[in-house]
């Protein structure tokens, strides 16, 4: 009877430690990601930054079975000397991505060596490019992580989070130091990716204290390498990919919001990829093809939000502003240093209709198209009558909560 009695007690208690765990670790994160999205976007000029990147996509590549014939006689030939050189290309052009999840055993097989010095791979890429994002190169433990360093990672806009990589923890992974043997057993140099994106992440809230923190931790793996090791490394990287599309370019501004980005979602284009907002998908006018979902006005909430919560920021209706509008107004701006919080002109100047009062309106609507005017752009505004009965035109209710 007594031992029945204690294992119930046991599980009950296993049982409450197990969801009193959960909950805890649910509120960490929790507020964990409270503390990211609340605290401001870093300002100034952290460095490393690629403000004007542009998304690099690979071709698309059809493969076809036809065949071409042709009976013509050629036109251009051409006579090749190949003992004289036809122009110097880098020997550091072909390398290899080593990724720090790679079996270190691997490392250690003299037929994987060989098989990388007869390919002739003169640079060796550590430990990734995204792989960098959360990697702390001399770390066994979290607690050897620099100061700031969180427990949970939020990444992909807080769709996903992850754990700080340890660069010498474990038996399995590759560590700093098989990396080292590596380029000296194949005589290749190396290409290190630093983790700057800790000045993201980092939970000091001091801004110039997290980039120094940033800054400083990558030079200790410059100065381990090529000071304390003399491995003479050639090239190091900001994790460039930085957990966006590919080769997305690092921005650390993006952190709060968007910075000079073309649309409310950032700088792709309306039609590639998931529908992003309420617009017309096709050839405009003639057909719409519902690639966004609809072909008239739409239901909010249902396009992803901006980096600040905000939904339905472009397409579906346009939104009636409280400004006047006035085209000269952005010009007149332009004369001040500054222009803290500007409330719109005083009175409305639109010379085309100059006794009909305009007020502005922004976002666009389900009728418009990137070929005709593009007015999903943060950067575009109209003028309109407030008569108009347009059934594309609405506004947006806010309230203090």
């Amino acid at each position: 009877m007594i031992k029945t009695i204690t294992r119930v007690f046991l599980i009950c208690f296993l049982i409450y430690s197990f969801v009193e765990y959960n909950c805890q670790t649910e509120n960490h994160l929790k507020i964990n990601k409270e503390f990211i999205l609340n605290r401001p976007a870093m300002q100034g000029d952290p460095g490393f930054f690629l403000d004007d990147w542009q998304e690099k996509k690979n071709p698309k590549i059809k493969f076809s079975k036809e065949l071409i014939n042709t009976n013509q006689n050629p036109t251009t030939y051409s006579v090749t000397d190949f003992s004289q050189p036809l122009t110097k290309i880098s020997k550091y052009i072909f390398g290899n991505n080593l990724g720090h999840w790679t079996s270190r055993k691997f490392l250690e097989e003299d037929e994987f060596i060989f098989n990388l010095k007869d390919m002739g791979i003169q640079v060796v890429r550590f430990p990734g490019g995204n792989a960098s994002n959360d990697y702390f190169w001399d770390a066994a433990d979290v607690n050897d992580c620099p100061e700031g360093t969180p427990s949970i990672i939020y990444k992909s806009d807080f769709k996903k989070t992850t754990s700080p990589k340890l660069g010498t923890k474990g038996s399995y992974r590759t560590r700093p130091q098989d990396y080292y043997e590596l380029l000296m057993r194949t005589k290749a140099t190396g290409s290190i990716c630093v983790n700057y994106s800790f000045s993201l992440y980092s939970e000091t809230e001091d801004e110039i204290k997290r980039v120094n923190d940033a800054a400083e931790y990558a030079a200790s793996w410059v100065y381990e390498v090529n000071i304390k090791n003399q491995l003479g490394i050639k090239f190091w990287e900001i994790g460039n990919e930085n957990w966006g599309k590919w080769q997305a370019g690092y921005n650390v501004k993006e952190r709060g919001g968007l910075n000079n980005s073309i649309y409310p979602w950032g700088n792709e284009n309306v039609n590639d990829g998931e529908a992003k907002c309420n617009f017309w998908s096709g050839n405009f006018p003639v057909e719409n093809n519902k690639k966004d979902g609809y072909v008239l006005t739409s239901p909010v909430m249902k396009y992803p939000p901006n980096k600040y919560g905000l939904y339905d920021m472009a397409g579906n209706v346009w939104e009636i502003c409280s400004d006047w509008y006035d085209a000269n107004y952005y010009q007149q701006l332009s004369k001040n240093e500054m222009s803290i919080n500007p409330k719109g002109p005083k009175t409305w100047n639109y010379p085309r209709e100059p006794n009909d009062p305009k007020k502005v309106v922004r976002g666009g609507s389900f009728l418009c198209n990137d070929s005709y005017c593009s007015s999903y752009r943060v950067s575009a505004r109209m003028p309109y009558s407030k008569d108009t009965g347009m059934s594309h035109t609405g506004f947006r209710c806010v309230k203090d909560i």
